[in-house]
């Protein structure tokens, strides 16, 4: 009876804790109480397990464990062409032209670029990639660094809206395609606490918030709005499982074998 009654109580804690615990094969499966679903796993830059970010290797790695949405990052050649690609300016890693602003490379420049070995991709190679068979009901996580909005919308437009939200930090070019284009959902990335009501003037479709500022109340008033929460970038299994109890929708990791342990 003593057993049971511990049973008990730890049930009921983790349900105070606005979350359910289930074991399953092994794994910590952390779900939802209010919505008893899982969170989608957004692997950040294609993830870091086994290959460079923002390579085709790694998102050819995120296709082939199959994750919910493949994050990656839109930079401008100086003669306007998207590549996938975070820094302003080319990192240690990158080379040739390392320390370089990616602004002020050509197309054709940026094609000798390696990064970790690997060439930078342009986006249309990543839409391409996502068109084929065995990443059919993978999507894309899009966050726009610079410029031409409507230029990503458009390279886009081929895996169909449903496969796409767009993020960034930069309001105004969100605010640009949610009125031109109202059927592609956009993001809007959080950095600080107080965020989540200006976030929420752009779009009432998702939140990215950093993985801190979440709590119940942050997540309740989200989804009030009718806006996911997909919070970023979460790679202790201990957070995920924290966001997972709170019910967020989706979680943006550098270790997307991990969420999946964790959370799935």
């Amino acid at each position: 009876m003593r057993h049971a009654g511990l049973a008990a109580r730890a049930a009921a804690a983790l349900l105070a804790l606005g979350g359910v615990l289930t074991l399953v094969s092994g794994s910590a499966v952390a779900r939802s109480a209010a919505t008893g679903r899982a969170p989608l796993v957004l692997a950040h830059r294609g993830g870091v397990e086994n290959a460079h970010q923002n390579t085709m290797a790694s998102f050819d790695d995120a296709i082939a464990i199959g994750v919910d949405y493949i994050e990656t990052d839109v930079r401008h050649s100086a003669d306007g062409v998207a590549f996938l690609i975070h820094d302003p300016v080319l990192p240690g890693g990158c080379t040739p032209h390392t320390g370089t602003p990616v602004r002020s490379l050509t197309a054709a420049q940026l094609a000798g670029v390696r990064c970790g070995g690997q060439p930078v991709p342009r986006l249309s190679d990543l839409v391409s990639r996502l068109q084929r068979p065995d990443a059919a009901r993978i999507s894309v996580f899009p966050e726009i660094k610079d410029v031409d909005a409507l230029g990503v919308r458009n390279t886009l437009a081929p895996l169909g809206w449903s496969r796409v939200i767009v993020q960034s930090s930069d309001y105004d070019a969100l605010r640009q395609l949610e009125q031109s284009s109202p059927d592609v959902r956009t993001c809007p990335l959080i950095w600080a606490a107080g965020g989540l009501e200006p976030a929420l003037a752009v779009t009432h479709d998702c939140v990215a918030p950093e993985f801190h500022l979440v709590d119940a109340a942050f997540v309740a008033r989200a989804h009030a709005a009718g806006a996911v929460v997909y919070p970023f970038t979460v790679d202790d299994r201990a957070a995920m499982r924290r966001l997972a109890a709170l019910g967020v929708d989706g979680i943006i990791t550098n270790r997307p074998r991990a969420a999946f342990w964790t959370v799935r």
